[in-house]
């Protein structure tokens, strides 16, 4: 019984962390979505383009 009393201490205590939190506007998290999506569309193109040159130099050398 004293492993079932411990878990309902932990799960209030895990419910009375989470009503503390501040949770963020949905137009910032939309925001900060659109600023992540955006960096990995230009990593993703970078990453791709040293890919091709990578692939034509070693072409030229072998």
């Amino acid at each position: 019984m004293n492993l079932i009393k411990e878990i309902k201490l932990f799960l209030i205590n895990a419910c009375n962390e989470l009503i503390k939190i501040t949770w963020i506007s949905k137009s910032e998290a939309i925001r900060i979505s659109l600023v992540v999506l955006f960096f990995i569309i230009v990593m993703s193109i970078f990453i791709n383009l040293i890919d091709f040159f990578l692939v034509k130099i070693i072409s030229i050398v072998l």
